[in-house]
């Protein structure tokens, strides 16, 4: 469950290696100054995990390096504002960014609102999660910004269009892995499988900057068996106006309470029960609160 705009995330380096299981291995973490005044950072809970099997990623081009790939929708830009493409990685994106390279030889750059979508045939229905590196032109102020374009995450089929989830809108400094599970119907099917970004330009009189974030190393896959979120007894969950509620699990889990911007839910609250309120609550699961009844206050 995440409620905060942005803490802490997890960070993928999507770089596999071969070890042959008897010589010992030394891994090294060496920092890369890119600019003179970003010289420090935070490193905690490091993992080794054994590499996925690429066989089992439904996407065409996961490493988002080949334009020919993917769709791409443009919407209205300012003058001097490009729009969607895909680059290689280059001196501009040290410049602009501060970073040479994540993965692979490019990357696509979604600029306002416009979308980036892949035709995906799913074999069959059930859990899934898609994931996908995200990150940001790096800042939020109020002059330029250039960072403050969230990506929603969604699923198309004959006209109809279901949001997965929304990445959050702080300005970062690096990619960040963004996971969101969601629920096909038993048959599968085809669907357009996409990321739109939410930075709606306001026409000639707003601000003539791009809000722009760098998408790369995808991976969508069918989740066999999910791991149940363990909640704390007697749970209280406040989501305060602004902040949003992901719930990325499968199932339904009883808490005490909910309140979303000051108001209360009870029952079976989740975002296909709620629609109205993506994007401060999405995800696949669904939330049981049992009503406490009334209290009366006589004086």
């Amino acid at each position: 469950i995440s409620t905060s705009e942005h803490c802490l995330k997890a960070r993928k380096w999507p770089t596999a290696f071969t070890a042959d299981g008897q010589t010992p291995v030394t891994l090294t973490l060496t920092g890369v100054l890119t600019s003179p005044a970003c010289g420090h950072g935070i490193l905690d809970n490091l993992v080794l995990v054994p590499a996925r099997a690429a066989e089992n990623n439904l996407l065409v081009d996961p490493g988002i390096n080949v334009a020919a790939s993917w769709h791409i929708v443009k919407t209205p830009k300012p003058s001097g504002v490009s729009g969607t493409a895909f680059g290689a990685w280059d001196s501009f994106y040290t410049s602009y960014f501060g970073l040479s390279k994540f993965e692979g030889a490019g990357h696509c750059r979604l600029v306002n609102d416009d979308c980036l979508y892949q035709s995906v045939a799913f074999p069959t229905g059930g859990l899934y999660r898609l994931t996908v590196n995200l990150k940001t032109r790096g800042t939020t102020s109020p002059n330029t910004s250039n960072g403050l374009n969230p990506i929603d995450v969604y699923l198309a089929k004959d006209g109809v269009t279901n949001f997965v989830g929304r990445s959050d809108g702080a300005a970062t400094t690096n990619f960040n892995e963004y996971a969101f599970l969601f629920t096909l119907p038993p048959e599968g099917g085809t669907y357009d499988v996409g990321f739109r970004g939410t930075s709606v330009w306001g026409g000639d009189e707003a601000a003539k900057v791009d809000r722009t974030t760098l998408l790369d190393a995808a991976w969508l896959c069918r989740v066999e068996a999910e791991r149940p979120i363990d909640l704390p007894e007697y749970l209280d969950i406040e989501v305060a106006d602004g902040a949003r509620l992901h719930l990325d699990f499968a199932g339904t889990n009883v808490v005490n309470s909910l309140r979303i911007a000051g108001r209360s839910y009870v029952g079976l609250v989740s975002a296909a029960e709620y629609p109205e309120l993506y994007p401060v609550l999405s995800g696949p699961g669904t939330l049981s609160i049992v009503p406490k009844g009334t209290l009366l206050l006589f004086r």
